[in-house]
């Protein structure tokens, strides 16, 4: 028993060691939101419709969300259904979307477009932004957490699982999804 308490307290260490990169890193992403946005104006080249989270749910079928997506020359996005249904993509002279980018991590924020009058501004979906949880938030309080609390608790050691585990899914979102 005190050979596993020994071993915790070890894994304790390596996590808390852990969060200093952990906690930089995640203060880089909730300030890179706050500062200055990067503007493109870019045209879109194509776009198309996806539908995500098909299935049964209490004996009922869902047919899921419908998420539109349109690709210019740098980016590929989800914006909201009307600015892509009423986009006309085989125009000669297209109508430019202007992209919101964030400065450090090239990530939309925001996409506007001015089509037959109506001016459509909408928060890009689908980015570590717009993810409804805020694990980019709870990485950021989490990391923190472990990085003030010294001492080892069986509390603090539980608390410090977490961080690498944030750390995976704002990757995932970031840079795979």
């Amino acid at each position: 028993m005190i050979k596993f308490e020994s071993r915790i307290k070890i894994f304790y260490r390596f996590c808390r060691i852990l969060c200093f990169p952990i906690s930089l890193f995640a203060a880089l992403v909730v300030g890179d939101i706050f500062l200055p946005s990067k503007e493109y104006k870019e045209v879109a080249e194509t776009g198309w419709q996806r539908r995500f989270g098909r299935g049964k749910f209490r004996n009922h079928y869902s047919p899921g969300e419908l998420v539109s997506f349109m690709k210019t020359r740098h980016f590929t996005i989800a914006v909201p259904n009307e600015i892509h249904v009423g986009y006309d993509y085989f125009a000669t002279n297209k109508e430019p979307l202007t992209i919101m980018v964030t400065p450090i991590f090239k990530v939309p924020s925001k996409v506007s477009l001015m089509q037959n009058g109506h001016h459509y501004t909408a928060l890009i979906e689908r980015t570590i932004y717009s993810n409804h949880y805020g694990v980019h938030y709870l990485l950021l309080v989490t990391s923190l957490f472990v990085v003030i609390r010294k001492e080892y608790s069986h509390f603090n050691f539980c608390v410090s699982v977490f961080p690498p585990l944030f750390l995976i899914a704002v990757y995932t979102i970031m840079f795979v999804v």
